[in-house]
């Protein structure tokens, strides 16, 4: 599985990165608009995006981590059963 290495951090990555991009430009409009009140709401919007961001971030981390950890133990219970001789092909049935 290393193909699929830390793509939760990827993804809310990305996907933070988008809904800092759609702030940014009613924040220029702000800027631009001369309206320092409205700056600044946008901005501690911005900041508070950046902060839930951040726990999410940490949460994917965890979920990679956990991930990891799961295909290691599922490719160590293959190779042992692999070693021992027994099939790890799943039956069909009778």
């Amino acid at each position: 599985m290393q193909g699929t290495a830390a793509a939760n951090v990827e993804m809310t990555c990305l996907q933070g990165l988008a809904d800092l991009e759609r702030l940014e430009g009613p924040w220029l409009e702000c800027v631009a608009a001369g309206a320092p009140e409205s700056v600044a709401t946008v901005m501690r919007l911005m900041v508070a995006h950046m902060a839930v961001l951040n726990k999410r971030l940490v949460s994917s981390m965890v979920l990679d981590r956990l991930d990891m950890e799961l295909s290691t133990t599922r490719m160590d219970v293959h190779n042992d059963a692999h070693d021992l001789g027994m099939s790890t092909e799943m039956s069909t049935g009778p």
